[in-house]
């Protein structure tokens, strides 16, 4: 069954290999997606220049440009495009390299489609700030707050009022459009899915504060959703093929202090403004008494 919702997202598929093409086409457009391919980085880019792409699928390993050294060049075109690259090669190695060249995710394969879905899920759902919404702005902290019961369909409105006040108060492009609405992402999405099966009816809560110089989210739940343990210390002690512990390491990459409750019904999360995505140290997750 298609989904009103995809019908107009379009999803650049970028592989050397037909099948894969005609495979991941086939996945797509069953779920509602638009879809174009390409069967190498030069294609691609004139596809990406000629159409309306949302998000990107790509390869590493083709002939010409490699699915690396695409990810620069289509952010050259559109900087805010989310890119998945995928490879069955390189391990955590390639993994690091994909998400330093920019890529929003790393998928390793083999994988399910419904995996490749629920991913791309996550990329449409990353805000698209437009120019106008940017003003210079100083001396000031921002503050936005939200209660709502648990139902994945807020996740967009709320990555895009926070990615938006972030850019209004001086953040970079990555950091806006792409770690912080991914931190929030991964992390309410967990507690959405947690609270849906404790209780449908209890309010999840999260503040969200942007000053000058960092980025302060608090995520407020009625059951026990968070823990230290499920965040990895580096990517060395993950199952890169399994797309739930690959969320929580590129959280833990992307922020620069995790503050658990030792309830699990609490988190803050620090991102500062001069973050630049490295890996945390053993010390910056940690819990509390709250």
């Amino acid at each position: 069954m298609t989904s009103e919702k995809h019908n107009n997202k379009t999803v650049l598929i970028v592989d050397d290999e037909e099948e894969i093409c005609r495979l991941f086409t086939r996945v797509l457009q069953n779920a509602g997606y638009k879809s174009l391919s390409a069967s190498d980085g030069m294609e691609a880019l004139v596809k990406a220049q000629d159409n309306n792409i949302d998000l990107v699928i790509t390869d590493i390993r083709m002939p010409g440009i490699s699915g690396l050294d695409l990810i620069r060049q289509l952010h050259d075109l559109e900087p805010q495009l989310p890119i998945i690259v995928i490879s069955g090669f390189g391990g955590q190695a390639a993994a690091v390299e994909s998400l330093e060249r920019g890529a929003f995710f790393f998928l390793q394969k083999p994988f399910e489609a419904s995996t490749l879905l629920d991913i791309v899920k996550k990329g449409m759902r990353l805000p698209h700030i437009t120019n106008h919404a940017y003003v210079e702005v100083s001396n000031t902290i921002h503050n936005i707050n939200f209660s709502f019961l648990p139902d994945l369909n807020i996740l967009e409105g709320i990555n895009s009022q926070v990615s938006a006040a972030a850019r209004y108060m001086g953040y970079s492009l990555p950091l806006y459009s792409m770690i912080l609405p991914f931190v929030i992402n991964e992390l309410l999405e967990k507690a959405i899915i947690i609270g849906k099966k404790e209780s449908n009816d209890k309010e999840i809560l999260l503040g969200a504060e942007i000053s000058l110089d960092k980025i302060t989210i608090t995520i407020n739940t009625n059951a026990k959703t968070f823990s230290p343990d499920e965040i990895p210390k580096s990517f060395d002690d993950i199952d890169i093929s399994d797309t739930r512990e690959m969320g929580m390491m590129m959280v833990r990459r992307y922020s620069d202090v995790l503050d658990f409750s030792d309830n699990g019904k609490n988190l803050t999360v620090i991102i500062n403004k001069t973050s630049d995505g490295d890996t945390l140290n053993d010390e910056s997750a940690s819990s509390d008494n709250s």
